[in-house]
């Protein structure tokens, strides 16, 4: 046996006994971790209590189909392996809210997760996506959507299907600008767009997350041509000759102090 096998077989133990602990315990939520799990334990179906389960491990693969059981499983976070295959029965699971999806590569059955009645949330987070994926905006009654730390420059025109979208998280993307299909979401209050390098918003805008907010500067920028505020300022000094003032600028511009002789005519500093 490998170190790498040996590796992954302590991970699964160690699940399954953290699954007999929760199973004893009758907790709501069980967190799975260990960089070398990439299966779930099909003990995981005894779980029917269970209502948040997270899979922050080496990348699973896939999920067992015990796990149709957990009829009160309300938020479900996985870290996924390179070749994620979602399962059919999870559009069955009638209490899922939450479904975030990180890392990794979805293979196969993605086109399932509109058919999930209850979902609210979903995301989908560094995924490598380039696209906003089509059956995303078929989650028509999703309230909140992460699609952080992807490749994304551009937003789908059918992104105004998501009528009931709150939050919607997009940082660490490729965006040069503000995707004007925002203007047309109706209830969107917060929106996050920190580590897009290219946007033309001040950070202190884009801090706060106020979709109100962004969205507004984003058309103030729209009306003026797209042009930027300079942030600059001139400043002139004037006084009477060896007074300091030279030195008083050299102090501003380069935090030293250094004393100077007299200025001859004037001097312009950067």
């Amino acid at each position: 046996m490998t170190a790498n096998d040996r590796g992954f077989r302590a991970a699964f133990e160690e699940a399954t006994r953290a699954i007999a602990a929760c199973a004893t315990k009758k907790n709501k939520h069980l967190n799975l971790q260990g960089r070398n799990l990439h299966r779930i334990p099909d003990s995981i179906g005894s779980l029917v209590h269970l209502e948040r389960l997270d899979c922050f491990g080496g990348g699973i693969t896939s999920l067992p189909d015990t796990m149709q059981g957990l009829t009160h499983l309300r938020s479900l976070q996985i870290n996924l392996g390179k070749s994620f295959k979602i399962p059919s029965w999870i559009s069955m699971l009638p209490s899922l809210e939450i479904l975030n999806l990180m890392g990794g590569k979805i293979i196969e059955g993605f086109d399932v997760i509109p058919k999930i009645a209850s979902l609210e949330t979903l995301g989908l987070q560094n995924l490598g996506l380039r696209t906003v994926p089509e059956w995303a905006v078929r989650c028509t009654g999703v309230k909140q959507l992460w699609l952080c730390g992807n490749q994304l420059q551009e937003l789908p025109a059918a992104f105004t299907s998501l009528i009931h979208l709150c939050d919607l998280n997009l940082q660490s993307n490729e965006f040069n600008e503000i995707p004007a299909i925002l203007h047309e979401l109706p209830r969107l209050k917060e929106l996050y767009l920190e580590e897009n390098k290219g946007l033309p918003i001040p950070n202190e805008i884009l801090a706060r997350g106020s979709a109100h907010e962004i969205l507004t500067y984003a058309r103030k920028l729209t009306d003026r041509g797209g042009r930027r505020p300079l942030n600059e300022a001139k400043m002139i000094l004037v006084g009477r000759g060896a007074v300091g003032k030279t030195t008083l600028v050299h102090q501003l511009v380069h935090r030293q102090f250094v004393e100077k002789h007299k200025t001859k005519g004037i001097k312009v500093s950067d």
